[in-house]
């Protein structure tokens, strides 16, 4: 069973217990449910609806696959059956299908020999390939003198796909699973009201005085790209699926990406007071004193090494090493050169995300159906927000200087 599945369905087992135990506890007890009770009741029975949608797409999609096996094998009888009528139409032997070995041991030859002395020889159809023989003259596409068998041989395909491209900025940001295409969230400030204190014993406890929270609604957007493939390449190259799915997956992963970047760019950061190097580590200071966590540090790539190299100058220590700056989990990210942020990105930006990536596969579009062409969907329903901009700190990086050593260098030449 299918591991998801298999998943799924413990879940929804577990949520059918506990949904009965909380009843019969309280049908035992003669009692109406409390409130906490109700509440959970509620959200057991939200779950168990989003496991039997997921359940009910599970069970389309197992049809369908084995609607197109059914479908597969019966083309491939008839494609025989057409076969062996057109060879007889023509008057060629009979298509062999038995093995060598069969074709032996069910000989007339076999059957006849005695047990002694010679045998007759038994001959095999389809053992060699045998060519028309070759009429007129033997031209080649190299000339005279090039060898004129080489258009009989067919070379080798040997496969390469392009290497997975990263998407670190989308691996670092927050990440919320939702059940709906049009959601709100609400947002909180990030900090409440300090307390209040010491108090005496018998003195009113003063009022807190929290902001109210802020109802954001959120459109997700579809994201998608298809290719067709003929039904037959399908069967005779597996792993062409393999290869096509995973190359629509990392196109909807580099959109995704894309569209997030999008959404963080356009937000409004709060600026740092210092810049470059020293900067980034007085941001961190500056977050740290208002309670907010910074552990990351997200820049351009060209940034990150400029900052490595210039950390390296100042150390004396030459390229021996490279990686975390003031020890932040640094992000290289496709942004603008000239920017750094410093701050708790998982907090900052949230990416809420509906089904993740489905791969659909069906010959329903047009007349693909009769055409053998099937269609591979990827499709990805999402939006980016940035939910909470104060839990960053923008660094403005000036441009790289050349090092001393360096210009003089060139200067003497």
């Amino acid at each position: 069973m299918n591991p998801y599945l298999k998943r799924l369905l413990e879940e929804r087992a577990a949520i059918a217990d506990t949904m009965s135990e909380i009843t019969t506890k309280a049908g035992e007890e003669k009692r109406p449910l409390t409130e906490a009770e109700r509440g959970s009741l509620d959200k057991q029975e939200k779950r168990a609806k989003e496991i039997d949608d997921e359940l009910e797409v599970l069970e389309t999609r197992s049809t369908a696959n084995q609607r197109y096996m059914e479908i597969a094998g019966r083309l491939s009888q008839q494609e025989e059956k057409e076969e062996r009528s057109a060879a007889q139409r023509r008057g060629e032997p009979p298509i062999e299908t038995r093995s060598f070995g069969q074709q032996f041991a069910e000989s007339e030859q076999v059957k006849e020999y005695s047990g002694r002395g010679n045998g007759h020889a038994v001959e095999f159809q389809g053992f060699i390939e045998h060519r028309a023989a070759i009429s007129g003259a033997i031209t080649t596409a190299t000339g005279s003198g090039a060898s004129w068998f080489s258009s009989l041989t067919q070379p080798q395909r040997v496969e390469f796909t392009d290497p997975i491209a990263p998407t670190p900025f989308l691996d670092a940001i927050g990440r919320e699973q939702v059940s709906l295409g049009a959601i709100e969230y609400v947002r909180w400030d990030m900090r409440g009201p300090e307390a209040g204190g010491p108090i005496p014993e018998t003195d009113l406890k003063p009022q807190a005085n929290l902001a109210p929270p802020e109802i954001v609604p959120v459109s997700l957007k579809t994201y998608a790209h298809w290719v067709p493939i003929s039904r037959q390449a399908l069967e005779d190259l597996p792993r062409i699926q393999s290869i096509v799915e995973t190359q629509l997956r990392d196109g909807l992963r580099r959109k995704l990406q894309s569209v997030a970047l999008a959404a963080f760019a356009a937000a409004t950061i709060p600026a740092a007071d210092g810049t470059g190097l020293t900067g980034i580590r007085q941001a961190v200071g500056q977050l740290e004193a208002l309670g907010i966590p910074a552990p990351s540090l997200v820049l351009n790539p060209i940034d990150y090494a400029n900052l490595d190299v210039e950390a390296a100058d100042a150390s004396n220590s030459g390229p021996t090493q490279f990686g975390r700056i003031w020890g932040l989990n640094t992000i290289p990210a496709p942004l603008p050169q000239g920017t750094a942020y410093v701050g708790d990105l998982r907090d900052a930006v949230t990416w809420f995300d509906r089904n993740q990536y489905s791969v659909y596969l069906t010959d329903s579009h047009a007349d693909y159906f009769i055409r053998n062409t099937l269609v591979i969907l990827a499709e990805a329903r999402a939006e980016f927000v940035v939910t909470h901009p104060e839990a960053l700190l923008a660094v403005e990086l000036p441009e790289p200087t050349e090092p001393e050593t360096t210009a003089a260098a060139t200067s003497s030449k």
